[in-house]
């Protein structure tokens, strides 16, 4: 072999037309003509594009080292893409989360996104209280239930949970789940999927820890979940 590349001094095979190292074009380059005088720097842009495409694609070809590591960057950031989607795709988890933190920890504002904003407002209504009476009944039964919770299991109380079964509710079973929160203010057709879960709980604290089975019907209603 007496052939070498120009940009990184490897030594090539006589024949070969693209560098096995850095992956540079070695074709004898054509004079580049000057730009027609309509051309816009779009167009530049685009051209400038394509030939790092080019050259890209040839890299790949010829070295199948190359073409390993670009796949294997591929997949990762495939599974990247994946893994943020559960994290912050919304799914029922996050009702999940509420549930825990308005029955286990007091927390209001959690407590308030568990119930959909129209069945809230029927709610206020056939109770006959404003938000902060609301308020103030939480408040009121959640020191009831902290009193309940410290005298089985003691102080610092954390909460955990696990899914331990899912099955997606059919359209028949959906149509009677709308139906009945209809009366509850919820329009049928903003239930859009459902899940009938099964979930874990487990409850430690100080004193004593023990592990309860709750069932929900998660439900999205109008592209948020909920947990009934």
């Amino acid at each position: 072999m007496s052939k070498f590349c120009g940009n990184c001094g490897t030594e090539l095979q006589d024949d070969a037309v693209v560098c096995s190292n850095c992956g540079v074009n070695l074709a004898p380059k054509a004079e580049e003509a000057a730009p027609a005088a309509d051309t816009t720097p779009a167009d530049v842009a685009v051209a400038a594009v394509k030939k790092g495409a080019t050259v890209f694609i040839d890299k790949c070809k010829s070295d199948k080292k190359f073409l390993g590591i670009v796949l294997g960057a591929v997949a990762g950031v495939v599974a990247l893409i994946v893994v943020l989607c559960l994290i912050f795709g919304g799914g029922y988890e996050k009702a999940i989360d509420r549930y825990v933190d308005a029955n286990y920890y007091g927390d209001y504002d959690a407590y308030l996104e568990l119930i959909p904003d129209d069945m809230l407002d029927k709610m206020l209504d056939s109770m006959d209280i404003t938000k902060k009476e609301f308020k103030e009944q939480f408040k009121e039964q959640w020191e009831d239930e902290k009193d309940s919770l410290e005298d089985e299991f003691g102080k610092d109380i954390k909460v955990s949970y696990k899914v331990t079964d899912e099955d997606k509710i059919d359209k028949d079973d959906l149509d009677e789940i709308k139906d009945g929160l209809k009366e509850m203010g919820i329009s049928k057709k903003s239930i859009t999927e459902g899940y009938e879960i099964e979930v874990e709980f487990t409850i430690e604290g100080d004193d004593d820890e023990d592990t309860e089975e709750e069932t929900f019907n998660a439900l999205k209603i109008d592209g948020e979940w909920y947990i009934f």
